[in-house]
């Protein structure tokens, strides 16, 4: 996945604008291209800015928000040409979700965008837009597979002791997505945060929370009523909130690891990585602070995670990060 192709998104302030630009490498030294967006942007927080890129490596996805204006802008990935550009406002209702609002198909033709009232889906190529009005309350956890033909998000419900659900939709047409089918989780009051679907479709994984203990499923999605094939909780010992911020499945899809934030005293490792059909996991590691990102190599043996110099909660002013690779086998 991704072979040899990386992308960066930055904002600058200079001048009393905010100027956002993306770089494109294919190693580590020189950018092969960059772009600067015209017009000023967002200051760049967890909703403003996102770039993202197909699993071929041909396009770059590139999320930008500076009120009024949404817009998704796909790049060819091997020239920094323009491929087409989506400006979301006209049809936008609510603003975008606090954490993770947007996630694009394995193959860079779909997109879901995540507001405070509806989960959009959006052909990225034309322009065309579905959405769906979210049940209760977005969480931060939400996923679309490789063609665009299913996507899910995670939610809680708007009252005191409402459980968290996941809402599983298909596409029935180009652009036109209906609900397929909702999991609820048992117990009240808990959050999903990550959730990922593989290639296919036909599985699903989510991370959840409440309070400081974590918990993961896997299902089985292949029919209309979801079969949950795994579940395993933790509880951690410290007193900060110990949550995922992501999950992702390997390609195959018989792992999924977990990045989390930590509990504070290490009673918890924060990358966890799990076989579908065991008990627990198969590995953890141990990092300095909470994990942003991860994914898989593309045979699955290693975990590569971006790490935070703190945890989630605690400021990072002059503390660096980590990019780390971990052998699982």
């Amino acid at each position: 996945k991704n072979t040899n192709v990386y992308a960066v998104i930055d904002s600058q302030y200079s001048g009393g604008t905010h100027q956002t630009t993306v770089r494109k490498y294919s190693t580590f030294a020189i950018p092969d291209w960059t772009y600067t967006f015209p017009g000023e942007f967002s200051s760049p927080s967890a909703n403003s800015l996102d770039v993202q890129i197909s699993d071929d490596g041909t396009k770059i996805i590139v999320y930008t928000k500076a009120f009024p204006n949404i817009r998704l802008t796909t790049f060819s990935a091997s020239s920094g040409v323009i491929l087409s550009e989506v400006a979301a406002t006209p049809f936008l209702i609510g603003n975008p979700a606090a954490v993770n609002p947007f996630s694009i198909s394995g193959d860079g033709s779909t997109a879901t965008f995540i507001t405070t009232n509806v989960i959009y889906f959006i052909d990225l190529m034309t322009g065309q837009q579905d959405y769906s009005t979210l049940q209760g309350t977005f969480t931060g956890g939400a996923a679309i597979n490789f063609d665009g033909s299913r996507a899910a998000y995670g939610a809680r419900g708007n009252q005191p002791g409402d459980m968290g659900k996941v809402y599983l939709f298909d596409r029935q047409s180009t652009i036109d997505y209906i609900l397929r089918d909702t999991i609820s989780l048992i117990e009240s009051e808990t959050q999903f945060t990550g959730l990922d679907l593989s290639d296919n479709g036909n599985r699903l994984v989510g991370a959840y929370y409440l309070g400081n203990k974590f918990g993961v499923k896997a299902w089985d999605t292949t029919t209309s009523t979801s079969t949950q094939l795994f579940n395993y909780e933790q509880t951690g010992s410290g007193n900060l909130i110990n949550f995922a911020l992501d999950i992702v499945l390997s390609d195959d899809p018989s792992l999924f690891a977990l990045g989390l934030t930590g509990d504070g005293v290490g009673l918890v490792d924060q990358i966890q990585v799990f076989m579908i059909g065991q008990t627990g996991p198969l590995k953890t590691f141990a990092t300095r602070g909470s994990i942003e990102e991860l994914d898989f190599s593309p045979n699955g043996k290693r975990i590569i995670a971006a790490i935070r110099g703190q945890h989630y909660t605690e400021s990072t002013l002059g503390i660096y990060g980590e990019l780390n690779s971990y052998k699982i086998v």
